[in-house]
């Protein structure tokens, strides 16, 4: 195995790693599963896997990785740094992807390692088109080659937006989990189409293309906010008031606020549950 000082080390191939690991499509890069099962998977998409007992007669103290990628559960994490801390050097960059675990908590992991960057991407990373959040350690310091890999990363990525530590469980419920909630709502629009006579394979291209064509119509400039889109599409006694006005009255807008208040307050309390002095 060739590691040199500009390999990237991916740690962890669950569903948002492997994502991860598609997009990444370097020579450079390594993946370290720390579960034997996720090596076959490794192989599967390509990558070339890391294991510390086939390092060839390298010394951890020569494998210098010039970013270390985090992509396993929380509750795996200490045992994670445990097993990485050989191969973690003052100018490695951490970069972790773990839902509730704040950047205090990831440097306490890693004896007070002080270069770690905190991002939160989603499942659209599959397509590049994720909304991935980032925050850095006030006292990281990267080099302008690590910058480079770094925000070359979030590119690939998808949309990144520079977010202060402390809205991490905001943007988790809204961006993280809001794929989620807004293929729910996709599920019942295709659900009522086929209920009303449509197939499934007419409804549910159709109300993609529908959420696509609203989302870039409200991009434009045509529109500045939501309620002027509805405003546009609304006729006096028409069919879409006539829709709205059952949505208005069943509690919609209170079930979505409801929705992201119950997730904000579950990341907060897994960031609580590991938050560290």
């Amino acid at each position: 195995m060739s590691l040199n000082k500009d390999t990237v080390l991916l740690a962890g191939l669950g569903n948002l790693g492997s994502k991860i690991a598609q997009v990444l499509n370097q020579d450079t890069l390594r993946v370290f599963t720390p579960q034997k099962r996720y090596e076959k998977k490794a192989t599967v998409l390509g990558k070339k896997v890391f294991n510390p007992s086939r390092l060839d007669g390298n010394p951890a103290s020569d494998f210098k990785p010039k970013i270390i990628i985090l992509c396993v559960k929380p509750p795996s994490c200490e045992q994670l740094a445990i097993n990485l801390s050989p191969y973690v050097h003052e100018s490695t960059l951490i970069v972790s992807c773990i839902a509730g675990l704040t950047i205090q908590t990831l440097s306490s992991y890693f004896g007070g390692h002080i270069n770690i960057a905190r991002i939160m991407p989603n499942l659209a990373v599959a397509v590049q088109k994720s909304n991935t959040a980032y925050s850095l350690h006030p006292q990281a310091c990267m080099s302008v080659e690590q910058q480079a890999c770094f925000f070359n990363m979030l590119k690939k990525m998808g949309i990144s937006y520079a977010i202060p530590e402390h809205l991490f469980d905001i943007f988790t419920a809204i961006a993280g989990s809001g794929i989620a909630y807004i293929a729910t709502f996709i599920d019942a629009l295709v659900k009522s189409a086929v209920q009303e006579g449509f197939s499934y394979d007419l409804a549910y291209p159709l109300i993609l293309d529908c959420m696509q064509s609203t989302a870039s119509t409200l991009q434009s400039s045509t529109f500045d906010s939501t309620q002027k889109l509805c405003d546009a599409v609304s006729s006096p006694g028409g069919v879409t008031l006539e829709g709205l006005r059952i949505l208005r009255s069943s509690d919609f807008q209170k079930n979505i606020f409801d929705t992201i208040d119950a997730s904000v307050k579950k990341s907060h309390s897994i960031t609580q549950n590991y938050l560290r002095e």
